[in-house]
């Protein structure tokens, strides 16, 4: 189970460390329980200050032991967009744009020929669950990974909303096109006439819940039938 000190813990036994996916959950739950935004800010902030110098977030902060999940940077732009919904606090939130880009940035130059995510680095987790091996989606180390690639979009679709909300045009019109090429390629490789699914990889062997989720999430499946 959850709990919170001073930070977010992802769990009062073993770890005891604010991991972004885990303080995403807790910091809605704080918000629609509690009603209390105190550690969601908090959370926010520290995982802006513990970017690297590429652009990427930690994957948990703070800890002495660095640990660098990319998708876990995606969640906290996503946390951003989370506050952004439930608090009107501007100059809270206008704070970040520097950190959303810088995430985003490193993200789009890995994307290749086809239109999709390839040649990632660190640790491409999304979830414990089979065929996921070490929470690994198939594509997500050697390219092509459909949920990774639509976990950017689904980030990419909450930055521009940020972004449009400040006025910040260049950016909100860079990030809308990304993502529908992503969407684009996304359904043009993966893409299964047969079963209506999106499937994990080019290959079209392997289908899974997440990723039919984010094509629910992000409206990809809807474009197929545009």
């Amino acid at each position: 189970g959850y709990s919170a000190g001073e930070t977010y813990l992802d769990g009062p036994y073993y770890d005891k460390l604010q991991d972004v996916g885990d303080t995403r959950i807790q910091a809605l739950s704080s918000l629609n329980v509690a009603g209390d935004d105190r550690l969601m800010r908090n959370a926010l902030l520290l995982f802006d200050q513990s970017r690297i110098p590429d652009g990427l977030t930690l994957s948990r902060y703070p800890s002495n032991i660095p640990q660098i999940i990319p998708t876990y940077s995606l969640m906290w732009i996503n946390m951003i967009h989370d506050y952004y919904s439930y608090r009107d606090d501007s100059v809270f939130i206008k704070q970040f744009d520097q950190g959303i880009v810088t995430v985003l940035e490193w993200f789009a130059k890995k994307v290749d020929t086809t239109g999709m995510l390839a040649n990632m680095e660190w640790w491409s987790f999304s979830d414990y669950t089979p065929p996921f091996a070490l929470g690994i989606p198939p594509g997500a180390d050697d390219g092509h990974s459909a949920l990774t690639t639509l976990q950017f979009v689904y980030a990419l679709q909450n930055a521009v909303e940020l972004f449009t909300y400040f006025k910040e045009d260049d950016y909100a019109e860079k990030y809308s096109d990304l993502a529908q090429k992503l969407q684009k390629a996304v359904l043009m490789h993966c893409y299964d006439d047969k079963k209506g699914l999106i499937a994990e990889t080019p290959e079209k062997k392997i289908f899974s819940q997440h990723t039919t989720l984010f094509a629910i999430l992000t409206n990809t499946i809807e474009k197929k039938y545009q």
